[in-house]
């Protein structure tokens, strides 16, 4: 009978420990997960750079202990902390302005891990500032053209350093056209919705706290299909009469019999460089016709044989150009030197000669078209400018000063005339005054007893 009570508990002992065996791994295998929450800030929150941005986190773990609380910013690790209160400052010049994301992650003392997140925004300005957003049309171009019968595509970057962008308004012709209230901020304009003619585009965005921005460009509307070509009516042939430079004239006539025109321009092309004489792109209450009486007034040089000049004239879908040869005509002989040194003058083009009196004499000539010219009393200094950059530079009166100072001081340069001058850049100083020349044509005329330059200040 003892035996029989002996194995019984025997049997009974390995149960009990059997049983506690397993009581044991179950509890190690269904370990519970610990809990974090990202208590301060709150989602979206905003601070300003020179701000403390104070991180509360309230961890916790039913079945174990919290080992250590990580706080990361923009997924980069920040700070930990191991024991409660799990509390974290961050220094808000530390971060750009923007919006950025702060994670925690809890780890229990069993090696499980929890998370949480929210979004903070810094602001640029103190006190509170709030900073308008950024708004651009990037499509289309400033002045681009379409056709009547196609759509357009509006595109517009719109962001806020220190919010969200709310929403994006188009308008056209400062009505309203569409909304958009998140990116892309793309917009449609179909094809046949605007008339024929300019148009203005304005994009206005309005971030979270009102503040807005804009952005305008204007496109022009053309006539859809085939529209035929603007017609420029111009001499072929245009004669400069050296001896008679003021009787130079001749007169334009554009037309488009389709499409109001959009732009005129009208340049002289020698040496293969292209000079800008006129351009226009308003045309008032007769957008499809243009006229224009040309003077020597108009044109800065006119001394090359072979000048060509040139106009182009533009609707929103077509283009056209007409020119036309300059001739050169009397042409001084090449041995008409001075008759004797006396001074010469220097002219406008709208004015006549004589202008005024810069005390300059012609000396010698250095061959059949090239004169030698010097002051009268070598009480004037010149600084010749090297090219027409350095005379392009030269925008101010302090700008003026400085480059006679810098430059080589002469009493004497030397010109060619007519058609075989070449533009000449100086720096003329009469006592106190200085004046910036640039020569673009030298007459000479023995029977008046005197040289002149063309000039242009």
């Amino acid at each position: 009978m003892a035996k029989v009570i002996l194995k019984t508990v025997q049997i009974l002992v390995m149960l009990s420990l059997v049983f506690a065996s397993g009581c044991k791994k179950d509890k190690e295998t269904f370990n519970q997960l610990p809990t974090c929450k990202i208590v301060n800030p709150s989602e979206g929150e905003q601070f300003n750079f020179d701000e403390n941005v104070l991180v509360n986190i309230v961890a916790e773990d039913r079945d174990g202990r919290i080992e250590k609380v990580q706080l990361y910013v923009d997924d980069v690790g920040y700070s930990e902390k191991n024991s409660f209160p799990y509390n974290f400052t961050i220094n808000a010049r530390e971060l750009v302005v923007g919006k950025h994301t702060l994670k925690v992650v809890v780890k229990d003392d069993k090696g499980k891990n929890a998370e949480d997140t929210v979004c903070i925004i810094i602001k640029q300005g103190g006190n509170g500032t709030n900073q308008p957003p950024i708004c651009n049309i990037t499509n289309p171009q400033n002045n681009e053209q379409f056709s009547v019968d196609k759509n357009i595509t509006v595109t517009v970057v719109a962001e806020d350093s220190d919010g969200d962008i709310t929403r994006v308004q188009l308008y056209v012709d400062n009505v309203a056209h569409s909304l958009k209230t998140e990116f892309p901020y793309n917009f449609i304009i179909g094809a046949g919705e605007l008339l024929i003619g300019t148009h203005t585009l304005k994009a206005v965005a309005i971030d979270n706290q009102g503040a807005e921005a804009e952005s305008t460009v204007s496109i022009i509307i053309g006539q859809g299909g085939t529209a035929s070509a603007p017609v420029i009516t111009m001499p072929s042939t245009i004669v400069f009469d050296v001896q008679n430079p003021y009787d130079f004239g001749f007169d334009v006539a554009v037309n488009s019999a389709d499409e109001d025109l959009t732009s005129i321009k009208v340049y002289i092309q020698y040496n293969e460089y292209d000079y800008p004489i006129l351009s226009v792109t308003d045309f008032g209450t007769t957008p499809k016709e243009w006229n224009k009486s040309f003077t020597l007034a108009n044109f800065p040089m006119i001394t090359e044989v072979g000048t060509i000049l040139w106009i182009e004239a533009k609707t929103a879908t077509t283009e056209s150009s007409n020119n036309a040869s300059i001739e050169i005509i009397n042409i001084p002989p090449e041995d008409t030197p001075l008759s004797e040194a006396v001074p010469f003058y220097l002219g406008h083009h709208n004015s006549g000669y004589p202008e005024s009196n810069m005390g300059i004499t012609w000396t010698v000539n250095i061959d059949v078209n090239t004169a030698k010219f010097t002051t009268v009393s070598y009480s004037n200094d010149f600084v010749m400018l090297p090219n027409e950059v350095e005379y392009n530079n030269i925008t101010t009166v302090e700008d003026l000063t400085e480059a006679f100072d810098a430059g080589s001081k002469t009493n004497s340069f030397t010109a060619k005339s007519d058609a075989y001058f070449q533009p000449l850049y100086l720096i003329v100083r009469d006592g106190e005054i200085f004046r910036l020349i640039k020569m673009t044509a030298l007459t000479f005329m023995p029977e008046a007893n005197k040289a002149s330059f063309m000039e242009k200040h």
